[in-house]
């Protein structure tokens, strides 16, 4: 081989050398993080429902809202469920440090994890106040004997089925 050859294929496996160690660092720090995320989040959910969340969220009727949602029937797996979404994002940002070009991106990205998390929970809290007044507007339509209830209904249609 020549010797430009010779030296770009060395410095080649210099650099694969060099950024081996990082990535298996990587990897190890990224395993462990989701090992100690999936352990967090089991004892938050237990916390959770010791705590008593399930049978209040039960009460508020919320359970029949995460139901409908398709996200199950209890409020401390979904809060867990978040919360382990976002550790595990933060852990895999961690392992992704090394890489220079990644890191401004991925520190925005980590930053606006506590706004998202906000958004859903407002999102959540706006489902359930929903499923409320939508209750309470019924029960007053049934009460005032009025021909159409104003609520959506979940039990009668008011249009043509196309069946």
């Amino acid at each position: 081989m020549s010797t430009p050859v010779a030296s770009v294929l060395s410095r080649a496996a210099d650099a694969v050398g060099a950024f081996l160690p990082r990535l298996g660092g990587a990897l190890a720090l990224l395993i462990i993080g989701l090992l100690l995320t999936r352990l967090l989040t089991r004892l938050l959910i237990k916390a959770l429902q010791a705590a008593g969340v399930d049978r209040l969220a039960d009460r508020w009727r919320i359970h029949d809202v995460l139901d409908s949602a398709g996200l199950g029937r209890s409020l401390a797996r979904v809060i867990g469920i978040a919360v382990r979404t976002a550790v595990s994002i933060v852990f895999a940002a961690l392992s992704l440090l090394g890489l220079q070009f990644l890191s401004q991106s991925l520190n925005q990205g980590v930053l606006a994890l506590p706004k998202l998390m906000i958004a859903a929970a407002l999102i959540l809290a706006g489902v359930v106040l929903a499923g409320f007044a939508r209750e309470r507007v019924d029960r007053l339509t049934y009460q005032l004997d009025l021909p159409i209830p104003l609520g959506r209904s979940r039990t009668r249609r008011y249009w043509p089925s196309s069946s």
